[in-house]
């Protein structure tokens, strides 16, 4: 994986200043939406009542015992959040990391929704429905920085609304490729058994993020747009896309409208900002 992650002075001069330079786009859309969120702790420790019984929770349970013996000798916490962001499952593959989250306020029943606690993997992945990576520095709550959580959003397989996200968290020190690996074939399996439960019920397709996990992890589209239908209407717009739309707007003023030096600031490809320029009618810096 590619070492794009925000380092601690980036995240400094964010709470001190708002500064987003550096900062890669999804991660500095999210600190902007996150300014709102409680910083108080006993806010950023908020627990709800859940059921463990839930749907996805069982899902997740049976798939989780196919990958224990693989992940007993790494330092994984795999968790699922219903679509409130609170944490309904967890499985910890070490007792030691499993009592560092705790102390760190991780554990069932917490709320990681993103206007609760700000960035994190499972609030980010419930925010924009799609795949999500949160590095270190790049978690808002500054106790969560020696930690990397990659999520991913859980569809109904009839309706299509969100269920919840299922998260897969290691210290900072130990990412490396299972991380992406696993989590993949996690949310492949959670997907199959929800349908097969669900299979008297008639199937619809189920949605993919249309930058897939390669636009997650740092692979970007080949071409701006990647061949798919862009917006032409911009229309009003909601708080994921307008904290997107006021990252770049306020980068492209810093650059003064020089779309390299954006991109290069915003931690992504050329083609990848055009197609957002596209997507939100930004037509001048």
């Amino acid at each position: 994986m590619t070492d794009d992650k925000a380092d601690s002075s980036s995240w400094e001069k964010f709470v001190e200043s708002r500064s987003i330079d550096g900062v890669r786009l999804p991660i500095a859309a999210s600190w902007t939406r996150s300014t709102s969120a409680p910083t108080s702790s006993a806010r950023l420790e908020a627990r709800r009542e859940f059921d463990p019984d839930d749907m996805l929770a069982r899902a997740t349970r049976q798939v989780v015992r196919g990958y224990q013996d693989a992940l007993s000798g790494t330092t994984t916490w795999v968790s699922v959040a219903d679509a409130r962001g609170v944490v309904i499952y967890e499985w910890s593959s070490t007792v030691s990391l499993r009592d560092r989250l705790t102390a760190m306020a991780v554990s069932s029943g917490v709320v990681l929704d993103e206007s609760t606690v700000g960035t994190n993997g499972v609030g980010l992945a419930l925010a924009t429905r799609a795949p999500a990576v949160v590095r270190g520095s790049e978690h808002f709550n500054s106790n969560w920085h020696s930690l990397v959580c990659a999520a991913a959003p859980i569809p109904h397989p009839i309706t299509n609304e969100p269920l919840g996200a299922v998260n897969i968290t290691c210290l900072a020190g130990d990412e490396n490729q299972h991380l992406k690996i696993t989590l993949e074939l996690m949310v492949a399996g959670i997907r199959s058994v929800l349908t097969a439960g669900l299979r008297s019920h008639r199937r619809r397709p189920l949605p993919h993020h249309e930058g897939g996990w390669s636009s997650v992890f740092g692979a970007e589209p080949n071409a701006p747009g990647g061949g798919r239908r862009m917006r032409t209407d911009v229309g009003p717009l909601g708080p994921i896309e307008q904290a997107e739309y006021d990252v770049i707007r306020s980068v492209l003023r810093d650059v003064e409208g020089n779309k390299s030096e954006a991109a290069e600031r915003l931690r992504i490809s050329r083609g990848t900002l055009y197609e957002r320029l596209r997507r939100y009618g930004i037509t001048d810096s």
